[in-house]
């Protein structure tokens, strides 16, 4: 079974990439159409409501610096953001919760450290022979820092990453710093309960949304491009639709495990890549008390294990 309609192109996922792909070409009056495997869009971006009086996230939540396109957006809806970074944290310090001001009084060391990497980064110091593909623990023995630092190094560096000190690129985390554009180390929060993370989503893509170029519940298994010039695309129930490109946006993870048949198969680099390329784990854990347990001003608790 075939659909009829060559589409200019075909985006598939429906997360923020995909959103934002379809967003783009169709202010631009491209025929397109979305494909997503889930029921819903948004892919990591869930919100929940009525558990708590405001919205629980039960994905993505923090906005990566003010300056993005996304946050732009944000801040033209009149959402007001939050500067996580500039509020005080705990950290563990033989397994008790110790406020990060206490500890280091007077001092920035999260800023301070990232400044570092980021100039050792580009005065060619991670480029030199014994800082070749270093692990960002290995790192931070070379400069000297205190044992007492690490959980803060852990939590704001290889946690919110999924991963750990030992296993974290300094050289790949130094590069990301230097792609990023100005503001975007700091971590914003949205400030009014009104908004969550869906809804705003929701009204930034407004226009691809009201759309209704989309479909859900319909996970892609085959993709042939054996013609250059037409991309034939199948879901999961046999329906064939044809375009002329198509943007893929699923996750890795889904790449890894063969859901979607290649024909031709992809090139041998591509499947190197995903391959090799590993994404760390992260979960969120909601806890609802009958009392306020933590402070107005806190914002993360940083910690190198579980006590």
């Amino acid at each position: 079974m075939s659909d009829k309609v060559i589409y200019d192109v075909i985006i598939i996922g429906g997360g923020a990439a995909g959103l934002s792909a379809a967003s783009t070409l169709h202010a631009q009056s491209k025929n397109i159409f979305l494909f997503e495997a889930q029921g819903y869009l948004g892919g990591r971006i869930r919100s929940m409501n009525g558990w708590a009086d405001f919205p629980i996230e039960l994905g993505a939540e923090n906005i990566h610096g003010s300056d993005s396109w996304y946050a732009k957006k944000i801040l033209e809806l009149g959402v007001k953001l939050v500067d996580l970074d500039s509020q005080d944290s705990y950290i563990d310090v033989d397994g008790k919760m110790v406020r990060a001001s206490e500890v280091y009084p007077n001092q920035n060391p999260q800023s301070d450290f990232l400044n570092n990497l980021e100039n050792d980064y580009t005065n060619g110091r991670l480029k030199e022979q014994n800082f070749q593909e270093i692990t960002m623990a290995e790192y931070l023995q070379i400069i000297g820092i205190p044992e007492s630092y690490l959980p803060l190094y852990e939590g704001f560096t290889a946690r919110e990453w999924g991963t750990t000190l030992e296993e974290l690129s300094a050289t790949s985390f130094a590069e990301l710093l230097c792609d990023w554009q100005s503001n975007l180390d700091h971590d914003f929060n949205i400030e009014s309960r009104e908004f969550c993370q869906s809804k705003i989503l929701h009204l930034v893509f407004k226009s691809f949304i009201d759309s209704n170029k989309y479909s859900l519940n319909r996970p892609i298994t085959k993709i042939n491009y054996e013609n250059e010039n037409l991309v034939k695309v199948t879901d999961i129930n046999g329906i064939e639709t044809l375009a002329r490109k198509v943007i893929i946006t699923i996750p890795l993870a889904i790449l890894k495990k063969n859901l979607i048949e290649f024909t031709p198969e992809l090139p041998i680099e591509k499947r190197n890549s995903i391959e090799n390329i590993s994404v760390g784990y992260g979960g969120k854990l909601h806890l609802k008390f009958n009392k306020k347990v933590w402070p107005n001003d806190i914002c993360y608790y940083y910690s190198r294990e579980f006590h």
